[in-house]
């Protein structure tokens, strides 16, 4: 089967105005108390049949003709207006097979593998060379856009005062370490190749560590990453009027991913029974680092792709999920899972 342009794909219909509002039924049953839902359909049959209900959809009929996704804007819109923090309120994370470090090198290597396969994976992405992907559905298998790959290692949302703005750079061949709370940037041309590179990266990534460890030691900022977005701008616009402060900022806005070396997490629990970890105690770690006294300082919510190891093993992925779907995420998981056990 040969793959589609993006242009050829099809833009997403819209669904006729009595299957919305069916829908809508659908998803407040659950949680409206009967009286208030029986309320609920009596005003939606009105709707289904009201000039001004079916004028409104023609409108949004004519957008859509005229816009590539008519859904994409809309949506766009609303999540980049909301001004509470990323981690917990809006960035998902998946939290990746716990591994069994015996010594600091196995670390090291884990790491640099997933450095190694995040690199190749962006030279795929960049030729085009991913396998196109389809939804099956019950007449045909439907393609689907492979666009938003692109944004894993280009994008980066800038907090706003109203509302946060997405910048898309082609630039950046580097990526930032932050270990200890410091922050480094590693150029990354040198490592795509996995089987000659992966002792030179972990060199590099055990002198970071090292390093992180000297004076002077710089307070932790990328915990103002989790902060509400609008205090999170007002302070960025104040670090930036300072020339270095800004051209550091530039350097994490424009990098590919960011690499986060955690210490251990000490009161990770074990089941007696099953003898294996809690899931919760791994999962909050993943997704906010254990608060500001651990890890959270050494994180950066607003690069799309931030993947975690702490030394006992605990390691996942953070994204900034406005620019892409949970799904693609998945699958660039699965992809370093299966990358993970060839090498």
């Amino acid at each position: 089967m040969s793959a589609m342009k993006e242009s050829e794909l099809p833009k997403p219909s819209v669904p006729e105005l009595s299957v919305i509002l069916n829908r809508f039924l659908e998803g407040i049953k659950a949680f409206v108390p009967g009286d208030k839902y029986e309320e609920a359909r009596r005003l939606i049959e009105d709707y289904k049949t009201s000039e001004e209900m079916q004028k409104l959809q023609g409108f949004l009929k004519e957008y859509a003709e005229s816009h590539e996704n008519y859904v994409t804007e809309f949506w766009l819109k609303e999540t980049l207006k909301n001004p509470l923090p990323l981690p917990i309120n809006s960035s998902p994370f998946l939290l990746l097979p716990k591994q069994e470090f015996n010594m600091d090198d196995e670390r090291f290597r884990f790491i640099a593998t997933f450095i190694i396969f995040s690199l190749m994976f962006k030279e795929r992405v960049d030729r085009g060379e991913l396998k196109e992907e389809f939804a099956v559905s019950q007449e045909k298998e439907n393609a689907l856009s492979m666009a938003t790959y692109r944004h894993f290692f280009t994008a980066y949302r800038i907090p706003g005062a109203i509302k946060d703005e997405h910048i898309f750079s082609e630039g950046g061949r580097y990526f930032i370490v932050a270990c200890n709370n410091q922050l480094f940037q590693v150029e990354a041309t040198s490592f795509i190749d996995s089987y000659t590179s992966e002792s030179a990266l972990i060199k590099e990534l055990k002198k970071i560590e090292a390093l992180s460890k000297k004076k002077p030691h710089y307070p932790p900022v990328g915990i103002l990453t989790a902060l509400n977005r609008k205090e999170w701008a007002s302070i960025r616009e104040q670090m930036i009027k300072n020339e270095n402060n800004k051209e550091s900022v530039r350097i994490i806005e424009n990098c590919l991913f960011v690499v986060c070396m955690d210490e251990s997490i000490e009161d990770l629990r074990k089941d007696t029974k099953s003898k294996s970890y809690y899931f919760e105690d791994m999962a909050h770690h993943i997704l906010h680092g254990n608060k500001s006294r651990h890890s959270t300082g050494k994180r950066w919510f607003d690069k799309f792709i931030q993947f975690i190891v702490t030394k006992n093993g605990v390691n996942g992925i953070v994204i900034e999920r406005s620019v892409s779907e949970g799904i693609e995420v998945l699958r660039f998981c699965e992809e370093f899972l299966d990358f993970v056990k060839k090498t």
